[in-house]
């Protein structure tokens, strides 16, 4: 045993076959220096995302969309998309001129108010109902156009799409498919909703803007 002893000292090993703690303090110290050229070797750089293959996935979707969307108001589409179209961009015209007529009105009465011209102010409150009736009109009539467009765009969009979906047994070809979508007819209406509303309201309300910036600038 004391033979045990002894070597268990020389070796640094406490008699029940431990380290000592000045040992155990140096090999700690000894793996903190192996420690980062270890973990150089281990860690490997973070993958960075394919940012020029997604930019090219998107622009393949969205031109392909377009290609098949665009059909809408071509060969394979109807005679009431164009119409829809003008009648949409005529409405917004009107209601813009109703718009800029309401500013004049404001304009005119506040100086016919500030000159006591009482004729005059009593003519521009008689045409002041007038005004804000056809104003009115006029914004449910774009609203209903809109939405008559958008409708019928999506309508010939989902016949379209389906019409594809079902061509060449495509729907059965789900059945064997690995990882395929669950109530694809589900996502279709729901995913050609989103699409054809969308850009007809940012159009409608990109060319509202634009013509009113324009014409209260001149004003």
């Amino acid at each position: 045993r004391s033979l045990c002893l002894t070597k268990g000292a020389t070796f640094g090993l406490a008699p029940h076959g431990r380290f000592s703690p000045d040992e155990r303090e140096r090999r700690r110290q000894n793996r903190r220096a192996e420690e980062p050229h270890g973990l150089t070797q281990q860690i490997k750089a973070p993958e960075q995302p394919d940012e020029y293959g997604g930019k090219l996935k998107r622009r393949y979707l969205l031109r392909h969309f377009w290609k098949s969307a665009a059909g809408f108001w071509g060969r394979r589409g109807t005679g009431l998309s164009w119409i829809l179209c003008g009648t949409l961009l005529l409405i917004i015209l009107f209601n813009l001129a109703t718009s800029y007529g309401m500013n004049v009105w404001t304009r005119v009465i506040f100086d016919a108010l500030q000159k006591r011209d009482s004729d005059t102010v009593l003519l521009l409150s008689t045409l002041y109902l007038p005004l804000l009736a056809i104003s009115v009109f006029l914004s449910v009539m774009q609203v209903h156009a809109r939405m008559t467009t958008q409708r019928r765009w999506r309508e010939w969009l989902n016949n379209h799409l389906v019409d594809r979906w079902l061509k060449n047994g495509r729907y059965y070809q789900l059945n064997v498919a690995s990882g395929a979508a669950r109530n694809p007819e589900c996502r279709l209406a729901d995913d050609v909703r989103i699409a054809t509303e969308s850009p007809v309201d940012f159009v409608t309300g990109m060319i509202t803007a634009v013509l009113s910036a324009a014409t209260f600038y001149v004003v």
